[in-house]
């Protein structure tokens, strides 16, 4: 496939096959190789490695970070859904009575169930945040699926008043939803009275987690030519982009060229993360599209595998904490991690106990995966289900062409 304008200028690092580098810098991590207009970026397919992890089991569990908190907590559907009657908007408190800061959640096309990702909402509302889950249709243009999203979040709020801290508050979003955290975000931090808001949330602490984004589009309500108003965002919010190595749905280059390149340049903390598959012993841990929403199949309770924990949970923890509650030099390590031990994700239980393949980060450059298989996973090549290319075709009708 080739990718025109869409192409990157200069150069991408891509990552190799087989053990990741453990070097402790950006440098030691990626090796750099020049990516040429009309080149395809090489990839990798999840299958057939095999089916995943069912449990914790296979592996070690974080025990700081990523772990069940202390607090129990509440699930409820009773808020109203504006724009989807029929899907109310789910929160997942503590169930007590105090204020917390809110972590708002836009799920992937099609996941308008909350238990999909309920395991992950649930673990970070028992460690003291209120979790607002908002149902959008899979139907309709970019603009409607966008509000409802955004006036969910409101509304949540409104609803729930001063049990929620709108000072600080992070935006976390997968695919379809991981493109429409920043435009989220932006409404949330840069344009409030436009949007619904008296005042800008996230005065406090901010953040944004993106996980494997579908396209994006901002300012649906008032696009450019070049679609550049993330460049708006504050310098301080702290940013996450975390993309599978064996994603065989959406082009890594959307996250590079809808978001990552449209960030304001001198962004304070950011951070660019790739998981990589791994196996061990007949058990896969596959970096594919759907690794933020766990596992589908039997048994119950199958979200929560090696990858799971220390890849998402983990790091969404750790992002909060320090971005929202002063969580300090532990946290940030996590969240913008650097060293061998930061990029750790856990060990299998066998194959002698070695770790698993770990994360792969930089804080400048996108890592793009030339082949997914990590540890005991074979590579495989694909197509993308949606290429980089295909971003004008799935905008609104009549929005500026090629933005």
């Amino acid at each position: 496939m080739t990718h025109s304008w869409w192409i990157l200028a200069g150069v991408l690092a891509v990552t190799g096959c087989g053990t990741a580098s453990e070097g402790t810098g950006d440098e030691a991590l990626v090796a750099v190789a020049e990516q040429e207009v009309g080149t395809a970026a090489a990839v990798c397919a999840p299958r057939p490695y095999g089916p995943e992890v069912a449990t914790t089991g296979a592996t070690t569990e974080p025990t700081l970070y990523g772990t069940q908190g202390p607090l129990a907590v509440r699930v409820q559907s009773d808020v109203p859904n504006a724009l989807w009657p029929e899907m109310p908007i789910t929160v997942y408190r503590p169930d007590d009575r105090n204020t917390y800061p809110v972590l708002f959640y836009s799920h992937a096309y099609g996941g308008s169930d909350h238990t999909h990702v309920g395991p992950l909402l649930r673990r970070l509302a028992s460690n003291g945040y209120n979790v607002v889950f908002v149902p959008y249709m899979n139907t309709g243009p970019r603009r409607t699926q966008y509000d409802t999203l955004w006036e969910g979040f409101v509304a949540a709020a409104r609803q729930y008043g001063t049990r929620f801290d709108v000072t600080r508050v992070g935006f976390i979003g997968h695919s379809f939803g991981g493109g429409a955290t920043p435009e989220l975000a932006r409404r949330a931090f840069v344009d409030p009275t436009h949007n619904g808001l008296t005042a800008a949330w996230g005065t406090a602490g901010r953040f944004m987690f993106i996980m494997a984004p579908w396209f994006s589009y901002p300012n649906l309500e008032n696009p450019t030519a070049t679609n550049d108003h993330y460049r708006d965002l504050p310098v301080d919010v702290k940013t996450v982009l975390q993309v599978y190595a064996d994603d065989d749905t959406n082009d890594p280059l959307i996250a590079v060229n809808d978001i990552w390149n449209k960030l304001p340049a001198n962004l304070q903390e950011k951070s660019w993360q790739l998981v990589k598959s791994d196996g061990c012993d007949g058990q896969w841990l596959n970096a594919g599209h759907s690794l933020p929403a766990g596992y589908s199949g039997a048994p119950p309770g199958s979200w929560d595998n090696g990858h799971d924990l220390w890849a998402v949970a983990r790091r969404i923890q750790a992002l909060a904490g320090y971005s929202l509650k002063s969580g300090g030099a532990v946290a940030r390590a996590l969240a913008f991690p650097t060293t061998q031990d930061a990029l750790g994700l856990g060990n299998w239980k066998g194959c002698g106990g070695r770790a698993v393949v770990p994360l792969e980060a930089s804080a400048t450059t996108p890592l793009l995966s030339a082949c997914g298989g990590g540890g005991d996973a074979p590579a495989q090549d694909y197509v993308f289900t949606y290429s980089a290319q295909e971003h004008c075709n799935w905008s609104d009708t009549g929005a500026p062409a090629c933005r």
